[in-house]
């Protein structure tokens, strides 16, 4: 049985199979797009560009400057509609596990036995049904997003 349970119809989550897969894959590509992500800062590291405005500036250094900056820029926005549609969903005290849960794929058990930086158990503050009610309302509003 699965431990991440999908909106039904009467649900004011709910989502059609192929939306939910796609806002689900969209939701686990975070560490990937992370990772995409710092390595195209490493390639543009001594170009000159300037990520700070909202249109990007690149010197006279060429198209693939240019590409990899659009990339950057898509990248980004990506990972800014993850990250936004979490705060939005989620009260402060579970934003965290709602990132571990739907960005690196923890169920709600691994979530109870999930251990922080220190050591200590981080147990999710609330049940499972409330916890699985906000995953559900997180991929419904990222769903409307992408």
């Amino acid at each position: 049985m699965s431990e991440h349970r999908t909106p039904t119809q009467a649900s004011p989550y709910y989502l059609p199979k192929h939306k939910y897969l796609s806002a689900l894959q969209y939701a686990l590509s975070y560490e990937e797009l992370k990772c995409e992500l710092n390595d195209l800062y490493a390639q543009c590291n001594a170009t000159g560009i300037d990520y700070s405005k909202d249109r990007i500036q690149a010197g006279g250094a060429g198209d693939m400057v240019y590409v990899m900056a659009e990339r950057i820029t898509e990248v980004n926005g990506k990972l800014k509609k993850i990250s936004s549609t979490i705060v939005d969903v989620a009260p402060e005290c579970v934003q965290h596990h709602l990132f571990l849960s739907v960005c690196r794929g923890f169920t709600y058990r691994q979530l109870c036995d999930h251990k922080d930086a220190n050591g200590k158990k981080d147990p999710v503050p609330m049940g499972k049904n409330a916890f699985s009610r906000i995953r559900q309302r997180f991929y419904f509003e990222l769903s409307k997003k992408i």
